[in-house]
């Protein structure tokens, strides 16, 4: 029972059925979705009670229906199997690091390019941040909120449509849902030529974080990852909420 669903060896088709995304994870991704859309754009309720939303809707509810309907949680793993795909995920953070690095001698730059300082009002106006609240809050969204956006993305809607209609059906519809989940939470931020951008940019990171997981078999590496752009994003936008 712990064969992959894209394993050539895997003849088991009432297996691969079995772990295949189904009317009950159509619904849950749904319900997880416009649940967060809800509490976040048209209650606007408090970042505490979004967080608290989003764990359940991401990471709780996508693991009781694996664990207590189909019985099978093989989409969530974060091991890397072998020697040579540990000295990969290393290589693959030194990278990125060195990516933050370049990101942070243009953070001037690239602040103005993209408006952050209004970007930081908008944060400001909705969710009410002292300094020590943003703080936190970028620990949070590098860690915790990465997380559940993985678990939920690329484990469990990624490798369970996977089992249904292969890789590359899978990921374009797994990117195309990340991209325009982030709407609920940038709508505000650019004006339409840039929303777009950001869109395509964020619909082209969730394929590249596809491919990571889909070579790693792991979760491990691209949580990493986007625990890093959000980092990075964050390093670009501190100098404008301190000021």
């Amino acid at each position: 029972m712990h064969l992959k669903c894209n394993d050539k060896q895997l003849t088991q088709s009432n297996l691969q059925n079995a772990r295949a995304f189904g009317w009950v994870d159509v619904i849950a991704v749904i319900v997880s979705i416009l649940a967060y859309i809800i509490v976040a754009r048209v209650f606007n309720l408090s970042y505490p009670v979004k967080s608290c939303v989003k764990l359940i809707g991401f990471i709780i509810a996508p693991l009781c229906i694996s664990k207590y309907c189909y019985r099978d949680l093989f989409w969530l793993k974060f091991q890397i199997s072998s020697d040579v795909l540990r000295r990969k995920y290393w290589v693959l953070i030194i990278a990125s690091f060195v990516l933050l690095c370049i990101v942070f001698l243009f953070r001037d730059v690239l602040g103005g390019v993209f408006g952050v300082a209004r970007i930081i009002d908008d944060i400001r106006y909705r969710n009410h941040y002292p300094v020590y609240m943003f703080l936190f809050g970028g620990l949070y969204i590098s860690l915790i909120n990465t997380l559940a956006e993985e678990v939920f993305f690329r484990g469990y809607i990624l490798k369970r449509l996977i089992c249904r209609i292969g890789y590359f059906k899978a990921s374009f519809i797994s990117s195309a849902i990340f991209s325009v989940y982030h709407l609920v939470i940038f709508r505000n931020w650019f004006n339409p030529g840039m929303l777009v951008l950001a869109l395509v940019g964020l619909f082209i990171a969730g394929l590249i974080l596809n491919q990571f997981t889909e070579n790693f078999d792991s979760l491990l590496p691209s949580w990493t990852i986007h625990g890093l752009m959000n980092i990075t994003l964050f390093v670009v936008a501190i100098p404008f909420f301190l000021t």
